[in-house]
């Protein structure tokens, strides 16, 4: 999803991005269900660690064969893996962010931009929160239970704001029907109610599974494990409109 952010970069936007995410969701479903299942497949389902099932998983098939000196060097290609995915991430927002600066929404002055092109200070800006949600870890018994907790939170967050744009898109198409759309979803607006309606109800269902701990991690007492999620969820809401709000404040001043 983080490749929206680089949409305007393509060539040919409206014909290369569309295929793109097709040729994305195809290679990401296969690549992700026949994985998963072959985990499923060597570790019972009590003994799988939710994080770390897939070293385990290698540690069964490597065991068989003898070769259980790859597994140091799968778990630091699997932790440069980690390492690739958070840049992208973390870069992939700040241009988000960026737009934001240059209309208006956040200060202007968090959008300026270093030698690379690369807005620095907004990286700061997610450094800063990084260190602070990191404090999850002394809140939670374990470290994979803080682990999980700032994923779920993570994860609701966005699904949030993927409610908020099939809605919009459906409000949209209405309210501005004339308007002249880049990307177009195939077959009028019964395909787009369609696009829609999956879309917003999957990530509804999604969220709510979210608030259901697993089993396979400790998450101590239940109550203080769903008051995390929760302040996080409203903490994580709450943070862009303040900074909103007091940016425009300033501008008035």
């Amino acid at each position: 999803e983080m490749s929206a952010a680089h949409a305007a970069e393509v060539k040919n936007p409206q014909r290369d991005y569309p295929l793109a995410v097709l040729w994305s969701a195809i290679v990401i479903l296969v690549t992700m269900i026949f994985g998963t299942l072959a985990i499923l497949t060597v570790i019972p389902t009590k003994e799988l660690n939710i994080i770390a099932g897939l070293l385990q998983a290698f540690l069964v098939f490597f065991s068989v064969f003898h070769m259980n000196w790859i597994m140091p060097v799968l778990a630091v290609l699997i932790a440069i893996g980690g390492i690739g995915g958070a840049a992208a991430w973390m870069l992939g927002p700040s241009k988000g962010m960026l737009v934001a600066c240059q209309d208006g929404s956040l200060p202007k002055s968090l959008g300026k931009l270093n030698k690379r092109n690369a807005p620095a200070r907004m990286l700061m800006l997610q450094g800063v929160i990084f260190s602070a949600l990191c404090s999850a870890f002394l809140l939670m018994p374990t470290v994979n239970s803080a682990f999980w907790t700032l994923t779920d939170i993570t994860s609701i967050l966005a699904l949030l704001v993927y409610l908020a744009m099939f809605a919009a898109a459906l409000w949209l198409r209405y309210k501005h029907p004339d308007v002249k759309r880049a990307f177009t979803i195939p077959g009028g607006k019964v395909g787009l109610w369609a696009v829609c309606l999956l879309g917003f109800l999957s990530s509804l269902f999604v969220i709510g599974l979210g608030l259901f701990p697993p089993s396979q991690i400790d998450i101590g007492n239940l109550v203080h494990y769903e008051t995390i999620i929760i302040s996080g969820v409203i903490g994580g809401c709450l943070l862009p409109i303040l900074l909103y709000w007091l940016n425009h404040q300033l501008s008035r001043n």
